[in-house]
């Protein structure tokens, strides 16, 4: 009876693994599973947009850092730099919170941080101000970093292609640059139509570009983008029998 009861558990098991095998060797093989895999992809854009901006700005804050100190443009940059990467520290806060409320919840905070830094950025006219929003920024950035990887991680578990995937990604951090250029093209544009708040803040309008691109990306993942499980909790229940008596048939119980 014992022998018989411990045949039909494996017969389930190997049904279970034959019904899986194609998925998990595809890893996203249905149409809902590659577009979640670019929205996720798409997360790691917004993140490159921003931590890029930083070019548009340098040439704005030149002025009133050498009122106070005199310093190149490269040493400006590896200060502010490190303000963001020092901010991007968070992300191990932002793990924990990503595991109780949703790596999706976690990314879509992450986004409207990010555009709100973006913003804010164009208002900066000082050192300190501006190191100080770039900290937010990388404290921001982080949380949707950190729930990009976690969902990257969960949409190709069990997949051949897991490498391939993750291989992408200097790719996507490439596109990235396309931030700037657009913030550069507004720049130039502003200059010659200082008016107004522009006027005051030159920065402003290469701001609102990538701002633009960050809220862009923020509307589609708000209703593109879905909350990740791995492929074995959604399409696989693992049973385990609790009473293996052969009076009474066995009692299965699911198994996280």
């Amino acid at each position: 009876m014992l022998l018989l009861q411990e045949e039909e558990i494996e017969a389930e098991e190997e049904d279970d693994s034959s019904e899986l095998g194609d998925d998990e060797q595809t890893g996203y093989r249905t149409r809902q599973d590659r577009r979640n895999l670019v929205m996720i992809y798409m997360l790691f854009l917004a993140e490159a947009i921003m931590s890029s901006s930083l070019s548009t700005q340098i040439m704005v804050l030149v002025p009133s850092a050498t009122g106070c100190v005199d310093m190149d443009v490269s040493f400006l940059r590896s200060i502010l730099q490190c303000a963001y990467f020092f901010g991007s520290f968070a992300g191990v806060s932002w793990g924990f919170v990503a595991d109780r409320w949703g790596r999706r919840k976690v990314a879509m905070l992450g986004l409207a941080g990010m555009a709100s830094c973006c913003l804010c950025m164009g208002f900066a006219t000082s050192l300190q101000a501006f190191t100080g929003l770039r900290f937010m920024a990388g404290v921001v950035g982080s949380a949707v970093t950190v729930s990009g990887l976690a969902m990257l991680a969960d949409a190709t578990h069990g997949s051949n292609d897991r490498v391939t995937a993750v291989a992408r990604l200097p790719v996507i951090a490439l596109g990235g640059s396309i931030g700037p250029l657009a913030a550069q093209v507004m720049r130039c544009v502003g200059e010659s139509t200082r008016i107004g708040v522009f006027g005051r803040f030159p920065g402003l309008s290469s701001q609102i570009a990538c701002a633009s691109f960050v809220l862009s990306i923020g509307v589609a993942e708000m209703f593109l983008l879905k909350e990740v499980r791995t492929f074995l909790s959604l399409n696989a229940i693992r049973f385990t029998a609790t009473d293996h008596s052969p009076d009474t048939p066995p009692t299965y119980v699911e198994v996280d």
